[in-house]
């Protein structure tokens, strides 16, 4: 099929047109609603292989392999759209269309609005594929395969974030666990049930203390524990216990309890869904006749439990559509391992998108050299730089000192600075950029009221996260920072939101609440003496979603304890609304997937301690190290920078062999 009959097929169902037409002549005289705001037809435009994927068979199992920048979010829109319009009106059976972030499904269900008027209508589905495996199988089937009895007509888990601290949360206490964590200097730390999840493959329990992972048998074997088996074993003269195998069945029995409660984490609804499917397979022929077709975009995130999900699923006929590239795995957290996608689809039959619409041409050799690949990728974009596209800056001391200098290079080369971003590996180096620091975590509230009333939608964001940390405290705890630490308790995190919001306002418009010039003792007097009430005041829109009747908030508010001051007589730190220094939107490479930025400084770390942030990593390290270089520098249109601390010589010879020229010389030039 030529690529124009390709284009007359897609067109005919998703606008209408007639054959005798052509798309740029339909585009020219009548303009549809798909077309009105582009520059040109909008299915013209798109490459022979994006129509081939878009026109492929839904009754096969398809990988399309497709390199960043490749414009496969459109395609996937427009190949739902497509088939969501050939569906008949009476079909029980529809197609999920399935990714891994809600801003990622928010535009997939855009594009499938702009190409066919339709988003998630019956019998069809896009959502995160968290969203799926918890609406359609964890949730109302898990309770059968762990026990949990619901006293309500609600048998769903409450999810349970792996993060949550029990010295924040005390009705942790409840399950804690009969095995302890011992650090390497021989710190005690408690472990929660929320903190242990079970892995299938591995058949063992892994325990998550902070952002650490450790699987359970790593963790026996471990010096610190021994030493605690050893003393316990001399205190009860009982040699034989505290084998592993008995450990182990101290963390089932505590995992029981938890599943008991009507608790889970988010890497147990996996592991439930995985239960409730394997022990039931009528299930999952129900589920795979009422979604015959799943596409799966950014495939490579997929983990070894959500692939063992889908196999399933697989078996019982449904087909599934993987899109995506190996080489952005960067969710090494989730025990990704790109060998498992590259095995699970060895009998798909596959489709490749090599054209890179996002980045120049010198962008994309370097990207492509950093992963070691061979295909031929084509950079569409306009190389606006020539030999400047790729260039390196080096700091001394710290890497605030590039900031400066990055903006004089945008100004030189006229690129506009709310198109660009910095981009790192580390959080805490994100939060150094950010000027947000450990110490203003002990200012929640504080910082919370600041950022709320400067108008940039992120703080407002950061303002919900500080505030809803904060105040969840009072309320027993909270659960996750996605949810704003919505309390347990509370029901409706859409309701809790907006009682943080309304809080945040009435702060903003309380003149001793803002009134920063001062030092901390004088504003947290003041702080508790106007927040009870306005908490108890906005409480009443809230506590229809509280479980907890007739909160005691006179009892909460009693003393000072529950709102000090850190350092009473220090002045206030002023969070003004330019504290981004520069203006510069910062971000880790994990949150710049799928981005696109007319420039990007990529900060390296300043030592080879940080675990894939030090840019040597990207260039030689570990396939993960090689693979978050790749995703960091794929973002960037025109300008790429790569921000390094003060180079050997040796060291300047490779980075420039590379392409890369000294952006402090372009700057003095």
């Amino acid at each position: 099929m030529t690529k124009e009959e390709m284009q007359n097929k897609v067109a005919k169902v998703l606008c209408g047109k007639e054959e005798s037409i052509t798309c740029d002549y339909c585009y020219e005289n009548f303009r549809n609603e798909i077309c009105k705001n582009s520059k040109q037809c909008r299915i013209s435009e798109k490459s022979k292989n994006q129509l081939e994927y878009v026109l492929s068979p839904l009754n096969k199992n398809i990988y399309l392999e497709a390199c960043p920048g490749s414009g496969k979010t459109e395609v996937v829109g427009m190949k739902a759209a497509y088939e969501f319009n050939l569906l008949t009106k009476n079909s029980n059976s529809g197609i999920a269309v399935l990714t891994f972030t809600n801003e990622a499904t928010n535009v997939i269900k855009d594009r499938v609005g702009e190409f066919g008027n339709q988003t998630t209508k019956y019998p069809n589905y896009i959502g995160t594929l968290s969203s799926f495996i918890h609406k359609y199988i964890a949730q109302p089937f898990g309770y059968k395969v762990k026990g949990y009895e619901s006293t309500s007509r609600d048998a769903s888990f409450r999810i349970i974030d792996s993060d949550l601290n029990i010295n924040l949360n005390p009705w942790l206490k409840k399950y804690k666990c009969s095995v302890t964590y011992f650090t390497e200097t021989n710190t005690i730390l408690p472990v929660c049930a929320n903190q242990i999840s079970y892995d299938h493959r591995e058949k063992d329990y892994f325990i998550k203390q902070y952002n650490n992972y450790i699987y359970f048998k790593e963790y026996y074997h471990s010096i610190p524990f021994q030493n605690w088996v050893k003393k316990i074993r001399e205190e009860q003269n009982e040699h034989w216990k505290y084998k592993y195998n008995y450990c182990k069945s101290l963390l089932d029995g505590d995992k029981e309890k938890f599943f008991k409660a009507g608790y889970a984490n988010f890497n147990d609804m996996n592991n439930i869904a995985f239960e409730v499917l394997s022990s039931s397979g009528e299930l999952a022929e129900r589920l795979s006749k009422k979604f015959t077709n799943i596409i799966i975009d950014e495939c490579q995130d997929l983990s070894w439990i959500e692939l063992q999900i889908l196999s399933i699923l697989k078996e019982k006929g449904t087909n599934l559509h993987f899109i995506g590239d190996i080489n952005q795995s960067i969710f090494e957290f989730k025990k990704n391992d790109p060998k498992d996608i590259i095995q699970f689809t060895q009998d798909f039959e596959k489709i490749e998108l090599n054209d890179n619409f996002r980045s120049c041409q010198p962008i994309v050799n370097f990207s492509n050299i950093l992963i070691g690949l061979n295909k031929d990728i084509k950079g569409c974009e306009i190389n606006k730089l020539n030999e400047y596209s790729l260039m390196y800056l080096e700091y001394n001391k710290k890497p605030e000192e590039l900031l400066h200098k990055y903006n004089q290079i945008l100004e030189k080369f006229k690129i506009n600075k709310s198109k660009s971003v910095i981009i790192v590996k580390q959080n805490t180096l994100k939060e150094q950029l950010e000027k947000t620091t450990s110490r203003n975590e002990k200012h929640l509230l504080l910082n919370g009221i600041q950022l709320w009333n400067n108008g940039n939608t992120q703080q407002k964001q950061k303002a919900l996260i500080y505030a809803g940390k904060q105040i969840s405290k009072w309320f027993g705890g909270g659960k996750t920072k996605d949810s704003y630490f919505c309390p347990i308790k509370i029901t409706s995190v859409f309701r809790w939101r907006l009682f943080l919001k309304d809080i945040l306002n009435d702060c903003n418009e309380n003149h001793k609440l803002t009134n920063y010039n001062r030092i901390e003792r004088e504003w947290y007097k003041d702080a508790r003496a106007e927040i009870p009430n306005i908490i108890k005041r906005r409480y009443n829109n809230l506590k229809q979603y509280d479980e907890i009747k007739n909160r005691n908030f006179d009892e909460i508010f009693k003393g000072s304890s529950w709102l000090k001051a850190v350092n009473a007589d220090a002045p206030i730190i002023i969070r003004k609304e330019d504290y981004l220094n520069n203006n510069f939107k910062v971000m880790t490479i994990h949150g710049s997937k799928g981005c696109t930025f007319d420039s990007t400084l990529v900060i390296s770390s300043s030592t080879k301690k940080s675990q894939d942030g030090y840019w040597k990593d990207w260039l030689c390290g570990d396939e993960e190290g090689k693979r978050l270089g790749y995703v960091a520098s794929t973002r960037a249109k025109y300008l790429l920078i790569w921000g390094v601390p003060k180079l050997s010589q040796d060291d300047e010879e490779i980075i420039k062999k590379l392409g890369f020229i000294d952006g402090n010389k372009v700057i003095t030039d």
